[in-house]
Protein backbone atom coordinates (compact mmCIF):
# COMPACT_ATOMS: atom_id res chain seq x y z
CA UNK A 1 0.00 0.00 0.00
CA UNK A 2 1.21 3.52 -0.82
CA UNK A 3 -0.29 5.07 2.31
CA UNK A 4 -0.34 2.51 5.11
CA UNK A 5 -2.48 3.32 8.12
CA UNK A 6 0.37 2.52 10.49
CA UNK A 7 4.14 2.52 10.37
CA UNK A 8 6.44 0.37 12.47
CA UNK A 9 7.20 3.42 14.59
CA UNK A 10 3.60 3.38 15.81
CA UNK A 11 4.31 0.14 17.62
CA UNK A 12 7.42 1.16 19.57
CA UNK A 13 7.50 -0.31 23.05
CA UNK A 14 6.17 2.28 25.44
CA UNK A 15 8.88 1.45 27.94
CA UNK A 16 11.48 2.78 25.48
CA UNK A 17 9.83 6.17 25.21
CA UNK A 18 11.13 9.07 27.29
CA UNK A 19 9.26 12.15 28.45
CA UNK A 20 10.27 15.33 26.66
CA UNK A 21 10.36 17.23 29.91
CA UNK A 22 10.53 16.22 33.54
CA UNK A 23 8.04 18.17 35.54
CA UNK A 24 5.22 17.24 37.89
CA UNK A 25 2.82 19.09 40.10
CA UNK A 26 0.19 18.32 42.70
CA UNK A 27 -2.38 20.58 44.27
CA UNK A 28 -3.91 19.47 47.55
CA UNK A 29 -7.26 20.64 48.89
CA UNK A 30 -7.93 19.41 52.43
CA UNK A 31 -11.00 19.89 54.58
CA UNK A 32 -9.78 23.37 55.54
CA UNK A 33 -9.47 24.13 51.80
CA UNK A 34 -5.74 24.71 52.12
CA UNK A 35 -3.78 24.31 48.89
CA UNK A 36 -0.25 23.09 48.33
CA UNK A 37 1.84 22.54 45.19
CA UNK A 38 5.12 20.70 44.74
CA UNK A 39 7.44 20.03 41.81
CA UNK A 40 9.08 16.64 41.25
CA UNK A 41 11.80 15.47 38.86
CA UNK A 42 12.32 11.70 39.31
CA UNK A 43 10.53 8.36 39.48
CA UNK A 44 10.29 8.64 43.27
CA UNK A 45 8.28 11.85 42.89
CA UNK A 46 5.03 9.90 42.96
CA UNK A 47 5.84 9.77 46.66
CA UNK A 48 7.50 13.16 46.96
CA UNK A 49 4.93 15.13 44.96
CA UNK A 50 1.80 13.55 46.40
CA UNK A 51 3.12 13.28 49.95
CA UNK A 52 0.85 12.30 52.83
CA UNK A 53 -2.58 10.87 52.07
CA UNK A 54 -5.09 11.56 54.84
CA UNK A 55 -8.84 11.56 55.29
CA UNK A 56 -11.13 14.10 53.63
CA UNK A 57 -8.60 15.35 51.11
CA UNK A 58 -8.72 16.03 47.39
CA UNK A 59 -5.43 16.08 45.52
CA UNK A 60 -5.24 17.06 41.84
CA UNK A 61 -2.04 16.06 40.08
CA UNK A 62 -0.23 16.18 36.73
CA UNK A 63 2.57 13.65 36.28
CA UNK A 64 4.73 15.21 33.59
CA UNK A 65 5.31 11.63 32.43
CA UNK A 66 7.34 10.86 35.56
CA UNK A 67 5.36 8.01 37.10
CA UNK A 68 2.74 5.46 36.16
CA UNK A 69 -0.56 4.57 37.78
CA UNK A 70 0.78 1.40 39.40
CA UNK A 71 3.57 3.40 41.04
CA UNK A 72 1.09 5.95 42.35
CA UNK A 73 -1.04 3.12 43.71
CA UNK A 74 1.96 1.71 45.56
CA UNK A 75 2.61 5.08 47.19
CA UNK A 76 -1.02 5.41 48.28
CA UNK A 77 -1.00 1.88 49.72
CA UNK A 78 2.18 2.61 51.65
CA UNK A 79 0.37 5.63 53.09
CA UNK A 80 -2.97 4.04 53.96
CA UNK A 81 -2.01 0.41 54.57
CA UNK A 82 -3.07 -2.94 53.14
CA UNK A 83 -6.30 -2.61 51.17
CA UNK A 84 -8.76 -4.18 48.82
CA UNK A 85 -8.36 -2.64 45.36
CA UNK A 86 -10.90 -2.31 42.56
CA UNK A 87 -9.70 -1.20 39.13
CA UNK A 88 -11.36 -0.19 35.88
CA UNK A 89 -8.83 0.56 33.15
CA UNK A 90 -8.84 0.64 29.38
CA UNK A 91 -5.51 -1.16 29.26
CA UNK A 92 -2.76 -2.82 31.27
CA UNK A 93 0.66 -3.92 30.06
CA UNK A 94 3.23 -6.33 31.45
CA UNK A 95 5.12 -3.83 33.69
CA UNK A 96 1.88 -2.63 35.29
CA UNK A 97 0.53 -6.15 35.76
CA UNK A 98 3.76 -7.44 37.30
CA UNK A 99 3.88 -4.41 39.60
CA UNK A 100 0.37 -5.17 40.86
CA UNK A 101 1.33 -8.81 41.42
CA UNK A 102 4.30 -7.67 43.53
CA UNK A 103 1.93 -5.56 45.61
CA UNK A 104 -0.30 -8.61 46.10
CA UNK A 105 2.64 -10.81 47.03
CA UNK A 106 3.91 -8.13 49.42
CA UNK A 107 0.56 -7.94 51.19
CA UNK A 108 -0.29 -4.34 50.32
CA UNK A 109 -3.14 -5.52 48.09
CA UNK A 110 -5.30 -8.04 49.95
CA UNK A 111 -7.86 -8.46 47.16
CA UNK A 112 -7.84 -7.20 43.57
CA UNK A 113 -10.76 -7.03 41.13
CA UNK A 114 -10.15 -5.52 37.71
CA UNK A 115 -12.14 -4.58 34.62
CA UNK A 116 -10.33 -4.06 31.32
CA UNK A 117 -11.53 -3.25 27.84
CA UNK A 118 -12.22 -6.40 25.84
CA UNK A 119 -9.56 -5.46 23.26
CA UNK A 120 -6.86 -6.49 25.73
CA UNK A 121 -7.39 -10.10 24.67
CA UNK A 122 -6.19 -9.06 21.21
CA UNK A 123 -3.56 -6.47 22.17
CA UNK A 124 -2.11 -8.12 25.28
CA UNK A 125 -3.26 -11.79 25.52
CA UNK A 126 -0.26 -12.83 27.63
CA UNK A 127 -0.87 -10.00 30.08
CA UNK A 128 -4.54 -10.94 30.32
CA UNK A 129 -3.58 -14.51 31.19
CA UNK A 130 -1.13 -13.24 33.81
CA UNK A 131 -3.80 -11.04 35.37
CA UNK A 132 -6.38 -13.83 35.44
CA UNK A 133 -3.89 -16.13 37.15
CA UNK A 134 -3.01 -13.64 39.89
CA UNK A 135 -5.92 -11.24 40.48
CA UNK A 136 -9.00 -12.29 42.42
CA UNK A 137 -11.32 -11.48 39.50
CA UNK A 138 -10.89 -10.10 35.98
CA UNK A 139 -13.76 -8.96 33.75
CA UNK A 140 -13.60 -7.78 30.15
CA UNK A 141 -16.06 -5.10 29.15
CA UNK A 142 -16.43 -2.16 26.83
CA UNK A 143 -14.38 0.02 29.16
CA UNK A 144 -12.57 3.31 28.73
CA UNK A 145 -12.62 4.30 32.42
CA UNK A 146 -9.44 4.87 34.42
CA UNK A 147 -10.61 4.46 38.01
CA UNK A 148 -9.12 2.84 41.10
CA UNK A 149 -10.94 2.40 44.42
CA UNK A 150 -8.89 1.52 47.51
CA UNK A 151 -10.79 0.22 50.53
CA UNK A 152 -9.65 -0.66 54.05
CA UNK A 153 -10.91 -0.37 57.61
CA UNK A 154 -9.30 3.03 58.28
CA UNK A 155 -9.50 5.09 55.08
CA UNK A 156 -10.94 4.78 51.59
CA UNK A 157 -9.42 6.35 48.51
CA UNK A 158 -10.42 6.78 44.88
CA UNK A 159 -8.18 7.78 41.98
CA UNK A 160 -9.80 9.02 38.78
CA UNK A 161 -7.58 10.18 35.95
CA UNK A 162 -6.30 9.78 32.43
CA UNK A 163 -3.71 7.05 33.02
CA UNK A 164 -4.06 3.33 32.37
CA UNK A 165 -1.92 0.71 34.12
CA UNK A 166 0.86 1.12 31.58
CA UNK A 167 4.30 2.73 31.45
CA UNK A 168 3.13 5.90 29.73
CA UNK A 169 5.61 8.81 29.48
CA UNK A 170 2.95 11.29 28.37
CA UNK A 171 1.37 13.97 30.49
CA UNK A 172 -1.23 12.34 32.73
CA UNK A 173 -3.56 14.01 35.20
CA UNK A 174 -5.97 12.86 37.86
CA UNK A 175 -7.67 13.36 41.20
CA UNK A 176 -7.08 11.49 44.45
CA UNK A 177 -10.12 11.69 46.73
CA UNK A 178 -10.18 10.29 50.26
CA UNK A 179 -13.92 10.75 50.82
CA UNK A 180 -15.54 7.46 51.86
CA UNK A 181 -18.67 8.06 49.81
CA UNK A 182 -16.72 8.61 46.59
CA UNK A 183 -14.53 5.53 47.08
CA UNK A 184 -17.62 3.38 47.72
CA UNK A 185 -19.39 4.89 44.71
CA UNK A 186 -16.61 3.76 42.38
CA UNK A 187 -16.16 0.40 44.10
CA UNK A 188 -19.88 -0.33 43.80
CA UNK A 189 -20.22 0.36 40.08
CA UNK A 190 -17.05 -1.63 39.36
CA UNK A 191 -18.39 -4.59 41.34
CA UNK A 192 -21.79 -4.30 39.68
CA UNK A 193 -20.18 -4.39 36.23
CA UNK A 194 -18.06 -7.37 37.23
CA UNK A 195 -21.12 -9.21 38.49
CA UNK A 196 -23.17 -8.45 35.40
CA UNK A 197 -25.70 -6.33 37.31
CA UNK A 198 -27.41 -3.30 35.79
CA UNK A 199 -25.98 -0.77 38.22
CA UNK A 200 -27.35 2.20 36.29
CA UNK A 201 -30.97 1.06 36.59
CA UNK A 202 -30.45 0.09 40.22
CA UNK A 203 -28.99 3.51 40.99
CA UNK A 204 -31.83 5.22 39.14
CA UNK A 205 -34.44 3.37 41.19
CA UNK A 206 -32.65 4.21 44.46
CA UNK A 207 -32.52 7.89 43.56
CA UNK A 208 -36.28 7.97 42.96
CA UNK A 209 -37.33 6.20 46.12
Amino acid sequence: MDNPLFSKNDFMLEIDKKPDKIKSRACRVDKETKKRSKIGKRYERARDVIGKVGKNEIIHYVTGGEWSMHELLEHILNEVGASKVYIASWSITSPGCKHLIRLIEGGLITHLDAIFDWRIRIRQPDVLTLAKNNFANVKLSSCHSKVTSIINDNINVSVVGSANYTNNPRLESGVIDTTDKIAYFHRDWILSEMNGSDWFDMNKKENHE
